[in-house]
């Protein structure tokens, strides 16, 4: 009885699960290949976007002056200490003056240069390899008095009454103004500009100066009321007041 009930048991589980159900389920090889194939493409995914958050995180922007220049390396000082600067054959240099964007080598640049660096952190070394460095030319005003005008060398000579002579550059972005009482603020043409005229000129120093030599780009040049009494400083008959230089504006580097 427990056999023939052991029997029929059995061949009702046969008639209610097909065999197909208890055989082992295969997977093609191919399905398997391509089943890898797939995780390392999202593995090679995840490592690229890992990457790319590592390089965001490491990017940097430093501003400084010059310290040391020595082959593709740069030392420059900020208000955080020291910085070495590496550079290569993917590096821009770029340089922002009165005169425009100019784009210049590491071999342009000099000690005392003001430069930023934008690049990326090497959190290792502390060291930052450039991708771009955009020197800041720094502009300067003086107040004299012209003791010479060259116009075929397109020069002044500005006697300062406490850093002594410079010779200035009329460039062709050169603006030249003269303030009269009656009209305001005029332009003026170069000729104009005579010995023993009041200046006072906005310009840049030259990235690598002669020894010795103040020289200066001018930026503007603005002609004052009255003729300079000896050096520059003096008092000058004049009752005219004078108006206040505009300071020039420091441009903003676009990257």
């Amino acid at each position: 009885m427990n056999k023939l009930f052991l029997a029929i048991l059995v061949l009702l589980i046969i008639n209610l699960f097909p065999s197909g159900v208890w055989a082992k389920t295969t997977t093609p090889a191919s399905e398997l290949k391509d089943n890898r194939q797939q995780q390392i493409e999202e593995l090679r995914q995840r490592v690229a976007t890992k990457a790319a958050e590592l390089r965001e995180q490491m990017k940097r922007v430093i501003t400084g002056d010059i310290k040391s220049i020595n082959d593709t390396t740069i030392v420059i000082t900020t208000k955080n200490g020291d910085k070495t600067v590496l550079t290569d054959e993917n590096t821009t240099f770029i340089r922002l003056g009165a005169g425009g964007r100019q784009k210049i080598t590491l071999d342009d640049l000099a000690v005392g240069n003001t430069i930023s660096v934008f690049g990326q952190l090497d959190q290792d070394s502390g060291k930052i390899t450039a991708k771009i460095i955009i020197a800041k030319v720094i502009p300067l005003n003086i107040d004299g008095k012209v003791s010479a005008v060259d116009l075929n060398d397109g020069t002044i000579t500005v006697q300062t009454p406490k850093k002594g002579l410079f010779i200035v550059d009329v460039e062709t972005y050169t603006k030249i103004l003269i303030w009269e009482k009656s009209k305001g603020m005029q332009k003026l043409g170069f000729s104009k500009i005579k010995v023993d005229d009041r200046v006072h000129v906005n310009g840049t120093v030259p990235a690598k100066p002669k020894a010795g030599e103040n020289r200066l780009s001018a930026n503007r040049i603005l002609v004052l009321p009255g003729k300079a009494v000896g050096i520059v400083g003096s008092p000058t008959p004049s009752s005219t007041p004078l108006p206040s230089p505009t300071a020039t504006p420091s441009a903003t580097p676009e990257i």
